[in-house]
């Protein structure tokens, strides 16, 4: 979570506050902002709060709402030639909720390239596999993100486990 504000020092005692729950380090960008790693809670709104010294906090706040996890469960398939093109659909929650602005795109990523997905409900979308990057790396990650489309800030969506998609060497009829 980044917080703007005016004065933050650049201290040790640095420190956001989630609610009720514990503080959490706080990393120091400038004398108006500061980046804070919100814990996991359920979802709801929770109050942040800014203390310089770990134990006075600022009486001023932000709301900060939880929404529930965006998750990847299954692909299919789970291999395609190393040529790319093979539209693989993607399985999971929180594709099209309605609280994801329009502005954040959805991207998959296969390895270390990513192409942009087609939402087709709340729990399925598509991507088109890139060609293989590297032919000696046959087996790649998947993973799944949205961004703004000219940015690099991210919302990453969780996986239950660590999924791969298998390259292939199309087979050659003679």
């Amino acid at each position: 979570v980044i917080v703007y504000g005016e004065n933050f020092p650049e201290t040790r005692g640095l420190h956001c506050r989630f609610g009720a729950s514990g503080s959490v380090p706080a990393s120091w960008i400038s004398q108006y902002e500061i980046r804070c790693l919100a814990p996991s809670n359920h979802p709801g709104k929770v109050q942040v709060y800014v203390t310089i010294n770990g134990m006075d906090y600022v009486e001023e706040s932000l709301t900060l709402e939880y929404r529930p996890a965006k998750t990847i469960v299954s692909i299919h398939p789970e291999s395609g030639p190393v040529d790319g093109g093979t539209t693989v659909t993607v399985s999971g929650t929180g594709f099209q909720d309605g609280q994801t602005p329009k502005t954040l795109i959805p991207f998959c990523k296969f390895g270390a390239i990513e192409v942009m997905a087609d939402v087709l409900n709340n729990s399925m979308l598509t991507c088109r596999t890139p060609a293989a990057f590297n032919l000696e790396a046959s087996t790649v990650p998947i993973s799944l993100a949205l961004r703004f489309l000219h940015s690099k800030r991210k919302i990453h969506y969780e996986a239950h486990e660590q999924l791969y998609f298998q390259y292939e060497v199309r087979p050659i009829v003679e």
